[in-house]
Parts: C-alpha cells; sequence; structure tokens
C-alpha cells in the first residue's frame, strides 16, 4: 500500500497463503490483456503535457502532484500488458462465444469502469436522456473523484481502455483525495473505529453542516488528514457560531431594529471604513466589487477542485462583513451618522445575500436557512451563482431596495464539552472492545469441490415455534417457493418465535434429515456468530426470491 510498486508473483520471498498457509503453485493459464506497454506513448503525453493525438487536452498545472506523481512513477518504470482475465468461480464472465473463455472472469477494473458508462445509459433511461453525450461529446468534461489507491486505474487503465475504442472522452482531472483518520488511527468499519453518519445524526440532530463543514476544512486533498471531535468542537464553536453565525446574527437584527426588517435605500456616494483596512474608505459599489473579487476566488477555487481553500475564502467574505460593522460601528454611529449605517448594513444583507448563494456547494442547508431570513426563494442551482457575480461585477445588488426581510435565527449554536466527551468515549469503547479479541482459528482446508456438494438456498420463515423441553431450540417452517421445509435451530436463546416470522435465511437444503427432539429436522440455516457468542441471520435482501441458489 505505501510503496505503490506492482510486482509479479515470483517477485515474492517464500509466499503464503494468508487463509491457508499454503504456498502458492505456478500453472500454465491462458488470459487476454491490455497492451498497455502499446499505448505507453500517448499515455505520457496525456498525463505530462495534457495533449491528446497532438492537440491540448486539459492543463496537467491543475493535476493533484501525488496524483501525477504515481502515474509518472508507472510511466518511468516501463508500461508492460495488464491481464484483464481471471481464472475465478465468481465475477463478470468473459463472453463465452470466445474461444478459451470458459471458467475466465474480467478482471475488476475492466468490468468495474465500465459500469460507470452503464450506470449512466440506465440513469438516462430512467430521465428520459440520451446518455451518449455524457461520454463521447467533445463538450463533456469527465472527472474521476477517487481515493488515492485507485490512482493508476483512473489515469492510465481505464483512459487507455476508452480510448482503445475510440468512441469515449477520457477525464480532464482526476483530483484523487488521500487518506483521512480518525483520533490518531486509520478508519476502520470492522473495528467500529468510524463515525456512522447516522449515529452523527442521531446525536447531532439539526447540525448537518457543521460535520459538512469540517470535513471539508480537513478534506485530504494532498496529503493525509484527520477527524478529531475536539477539531470538529473547535471549527464549530470558533468558525461556524463566532465568524459566521455572529455576523448573520448581528446584521439581521440590527435591520430589523433600525429598519423593521427593510433593506434600506443608500446614498451610493457616501463613503464609509472599508472592510479591508480600518485606515481606508470606500463607497457602496466598491464594495461590491470587493465582493465579487472575493466570490470569484472562491468559484475559481472550486473549478480548481480546491475545495479547502475554496471553504477558506467563503469563510474570509463572512471575516470580511464582520470587520465591516467593527470598522464602522453602527450601533455607535446610528444617531450620528444614521445615512452611513444604511450603507453599512445594506452592505451587510447584499453578503448575506451573497453567502446564502456562495456557500450552497458546502453548507446546503445553511443556504436554505439564510434564504429563508432573506424572504428569497431557495436556491435551485440554476445560475444563481453567475447571476450573482454579473450583477456585484456591475456593481449592482442583488437584494434591492425596500425588501422585506424575514425574522432573524441563529445559524448555528455552540457544541459544549459534553457532547463531544461521549463521543470520545464511545471510539474509546470500541478501542477497548477491540483489544484481546480471540478470533477462532480457521477450520481445515477444503477443496472448492468438497465447498460445492452444498446447496444453499434461500428461503424465509413463515412459522416458528418453541420446542418442548428444549430451551434453545426452536421448530421452524421456512418456504423455499417451490416446497416448506421443517428445521430445528439452536437460536431460541436469542430470538423469540414471533421475531422471526418473516426472516429470509439462507438454507443448507441438501443437508440429510435428523431427528431432533422427536422432530425431523430437514436441513440448517446459516447464522453469523460475533465475539459475544451472539447469533444473527446470515440472510439476502428482503427483495428477493425464495429457492434461489448461494454461491
Amino acid at each position: 500500500k505505501s510503496c505503490g510498486s506492482s510486482l509479479n508473483p515470483t517477485d515474492l520471498i517464500e509466499p503464503r497463503s494468508t487463509l491457508s498457509g499454503e504456498k502458492p503453485v505456478l500453472k500454465t493459464t491462458k488470459h487476454w490483456y491490455l497492451p498497455l506497454d502499446k499505448y505507453e506513448n500517448w499515455l505520457r503525453d496525456y498525463i505530462e503535457q495534457g495533449t491528446l493525438d497532438g492537440k491540448p487536452h486539459h492543463d496537467p498545472s491543475t493535476w493533484k502532484p501525488h496524483v501525477l506523481g504515481q502515474c509518472k512513477s508507472w510511466l518511468d518504470n516501463g508500461l508492460q500488458p495488464r491481464a484483464m482475465t481471471r481464472d475465478l468461480e465468481w465475477g463478470v464472465d468473459v463472453p463465452q462465444d470466445i474461444p478459451g473463455a470458459e471458467g475466465k472472469k474480467l478482471y475488476v477494473w475492466m468490468d468495474a469502469p465500465i459500469g460507470y458508462i452503464s450506470s449512466t445509459r440506465q440513469w438516462a433511461l430512467d430521465h428520459g436522456k440520451d446518455w451518449e453525450p455524457y461520454w463521447k461529446s467533445e463538450d463533456t468534461s469527465l472527472v474521476h473523484f477517487i481515493g488515492k489507491d485507485n490512482i493508476v486505474f483512473h489515469c492510465l487503465i481505464f483512459p487507455a481502455i476508452l480510448k482503445a475504442t475510440g468512441q469515449y472522452i477520457l477525464p480532464v482531472n482526476v483530483p484523487a483525495n488521500q487518506f483521512m483518520n480518525l483520533e490518531g488511527d486509520k478508519i476502520s468499519t470492522s473495528r467500529n473505529w468510524a463515525v456512522w453518519v447516522h449515529e452523527y445524526l442521531q446525536d447531532f440532530e439539526g447540525r448537518p453542516d457543521e460535520l459538512r463543514y469540517n470535513m471539508i476544512k480537513n478534506m485530504p486533498e494532498q496529503r493525509d488528514s484527520e477527524f478529531t471531535w475536539k477539531g470538529y468542537q473547535d471549527s464549530n464553536n470558533n468558525e461556524l457560531v463566532n465568524n459566521l453565525a455572529n455576523f448573520v446574527n448581528r446584521v439581521m437584527v440590527l435591520s430589523h431594529k433600525y429598519y423593521e426588517g427593510v433593506v434600506p435605500a443608500v446614498d451610493l456616494e457616501l463613503s464609509i471604513k472599508s472592510s479591508t483596512s480600518q485606515e481606508d474608505t470606500s463607497v457602496f459599489e466598491d464594495e461590491l466589487h470587493l465582493l465579487h473579487a472575493r466570490l470569484e476566488k472562491v468559484g475559481s477555487l472550486i473549478a480548481r477542485f480546491d475545495f479547502r481553500g475554496a471553504l477558506t475564502e467563503l469563510m474570509e467574505i463572512s471575516s470580511a462583513g464582520n470587520q465591516l460593522l467593527q470598522f464602522n460601528e453602527p450601533w455607535k454611529a446610528q444617531k450620528s451618522e444614521p445615512e452611513a449605517v444604511k450603507v453599512v448594513l445594506n452592505l451587510g444583507l447584499q453578503i448575506v445575500a451573497a453567502l446564502s448563494i456562495a456557500c450552497r456547494p458546502f453548507l446546503p442547508f445553511t443556504s436554505d436557512k439564510l434564504r429563508q431570513m432573506l424572504n428569497l426563494q431557495d436556491v435551485k442551482e440554476q445560475g444563481e451563482w453567475a447571476q450573482l457575480l454579473k450583477q456585484f461585477a456591475k456593481g449592482e445588488p442583488i437584494l434591492k431596495a425596500e425588501h422585506q426581510i424575514g425574522a432573524a435565527a441563529y445559524l448555528f449554536t455552540r457544541i459544549e464539552d459534553e457532547l463531544i466527551a461521549a463521543q470520545i468515549q464511545k471510539l474509546e469503547a470500541s478501542k477497548q472492545s477491540n483489544k484481546g479479541v480471540e478470533y477462532p482459528e480457521l477450520g481445515k482446508t477444503i477443496q472448492y469441490d468438497d465447498f460445492a456438494k452444498l446447496d444453499l438456498r434461500t428461503g424465509t420463515i413463515i412459522a416458528a415455534e418453541k420446542v418442548k423441553k428444549a430451551n434453545k431450540l426452536l421448530k421452524l417452517t421456512i418456504d423455499l417457493g417451490f416446497e416448506q421445509r421443517t428445521v430445528v435451530s439452536g437460536i431460541a436463546k436469542f430470538f423469540e418465535p414471533e421475531q422471526v416470522i418473516g426472516q429470509k435465511v439462507v438454507l443448507v437444503a441438501n443437508l440429510a434429515p435428523r431427528d431432533l427432539k422427536g422432530i425431523e429436522s430437514q436441513g440448517m440455516i446459516l447464522m453469523a456468530e460475533n465475539q459475544q457468542g451472539e447469533l444473527g441471520f446470515v440472510s439476502p435482501p428482503a427483495d428477493w426470491v425464495n429457492g434461489f441458489g448461494v454461491r
């Protein structure tokens, strides 16, 4: 994972199977290859120069250094033909009309990217659209958002496949992120070392944007990053509350206090203290031009996939709004300079309106709240950004004088230490539960033919009752679709009969019948066991038809 090198099986020193401990055996087999070596020259031009067939295709300077670095490493080592088939029991079949294709499956990085195209086609069918322009039109920009462990597949292998067809466009950027860790350790769902979104939304009700903000702020765009609960708390309390929410609240409250929530008309020639410096002055149009420049920077950074930088610039707009208020102190100047206060608060409302659009990619729920406060329609993502820039470039406000705004409301509230401590404790509990876990030893190695003897079928429990004088057993009636079976199962300790009615199961259907407490058990259902010895059903999706095989 760290070196990024591709090794041949014969390069490994004393290899052993991690599952069986057996030593691999070399065998002769037939495979189909993607001739990457023949594509190396044009792939190098594509990656390093941003050209395709001698024509400009994209700007390689906008690609992340670690993406280019990994691709160049492969190119400098010389590309080799890559097998696109595998000898496996599962996977997508190689078309069986090809001689020698029997038992062959497609390599995952042959069929998985094709899924991108087929999913687009299915989406287009569902929505009455044409799928081909999305993958074949020169007016389309194809961008792959991935993790760093899949860079080569999306920058070299998939582009080679696309170009080899002669019909498809190639990606103009692959802004791969690096890895995000959690509280000093790698995220691991199997170890429960993770922040589960559904649990977060329960524990932090009404705070989806607070998590989005912190995740974007710490996005591993150039190097590995880390999510910490204290960092989450600090970003909320010190940035969202103290900066953004504070600015919006002050502008809204003062506008209601002085003008009953009506956007005031202003003297366009009246000078106020600039939002950039307490020593400088500006007029209304100057501040709109400054706001336009800040918004353009946000948009430019988004276009370059620098989302962290764009979020920082977004918060700088809010900071500039706070400075505008601090430098001009409208709460003090209302009696002595009421016309200047009108300019300051009108500009404050223009900034809030701009933020309601500019924050949409990052904080969509906050965008909706701001639009409601301003008495404006929700952002529909249908050109509002372009219209905003167009008006500010001309020095025109987006909130007209006499517009009635809505009531002020708190955008964000502080997160207290107790709530954060509970989340840290939850992770610590996961860490402790993972310590000293003794995994059961693997069973004796069997051959595939032994496993293939099992006939596993999907079914549904349609009746259940306790077995008399046996506190561990339930008598189950299982519908296999083509017939019903009676099965005695030792799950009574974990499930009441009424709990399992309707439960999907996997049944060993060709197990010899066995007498249990005077009942003939016609098979066995599969159950999973956790480290506490508790049982859970191994089951297919709820909408699957009964009676079909499990492989």
